[in-house]
């Protein structure tokens, strides 16, 4: 079910003062295929300017709750006010999407496969990508080396801001390395961290994981 014009923007209006570069940086790479034009994507500096470009391409809106909640999901996951709004439309929420039950009993809850290195969704890997980039520091070069990543692209990643470097170091280092590998990807990740003596954030994924767990995937 549609939210209705009222609830979409009241909605809106909660994520515009709830917000930081960080989070933009990842809705920005999130959402790159659908802005699809590399002069706006550089020109978006703010939420509601990602806002305005979305909805003029039609996927933000009262009836895109799907890309409503993944919007939620980086900006404002444990907003009661927006929670509320959407469980009492869609008889969902903003985490299982109709899986109260699952969440509440505390089983892990099924995530599917993201389809594309855009698609940065999933919600244990968004957190855990968020905690790194905040915390990983002048450490992130030495990590990138780590996770054995060609050292053309971290100077290329080097350019680019302090927190969309991390966010796309950590997109392109499991989808292109580990792909659906779930548990191979957090093996190598923890064992990076630990390697460049950050040990501390290796600790921080497995109390991620034990709170917002996900189905590891094999090849």
């Amino acid at each position: 079910m549609e939210l209705n014009d009222e609830q979409y923007s009241r909605i809106r209006d909660i994520l515009y003062d709830d917000w930081g570069i960080f989070e933009l940086d990842q809705l920005k790479i999130l959402f790159k295929s659908h802005i699809n034009s590399k002069r706006r994507f550089e020109k978006i500096k703010t939420l509601p300017s990602l806002f305005r470009v979305l909805e003029k391409r039609d996927i933000l809106g009262p009836g895109h709750i799907e890309s409503l909640n993944r919007v939620i999901q980086v900006c404002a996951p444990r907003n009661v006010e927006i929670n509320n709004i959407i469980s009492n439309r869609t008889g969902s929420n903003v985490y299982g999407h109709g899986m109260p039950n699952s969440l509440h009993s505390g089983s892990p809850i099924r995530m599917e496969q993201p389809g594309s290195p855009q698609d940065f969704s999933n919600y244990p890997i968004a957190k855990i990508a968020n905690v790194i980039g905040c915390r990983i520091g002048s450490d992130w070069q030495e990590l990138a080396r780590a996770l054995r990543m060609p050292e053309g692209q971290i100077d290329m990643l080097g350019v680019s801001s302090l927190s969309g470097s991390h966010i796309q170091l950590l997109l392109n280092y499991h989808y292109e390395t580990y792909g659906t590998s779930w548990e191979r990807w957090r093996t190598e990740l923890q064992r990076g961290l630990v390697s460049v003596g950050r040990k501390d954030l290796s600790e921080i994924i497995d109390e991620i994981l034990v709170f917002h767990p996900f189905n590891y995937v094999s090849r």
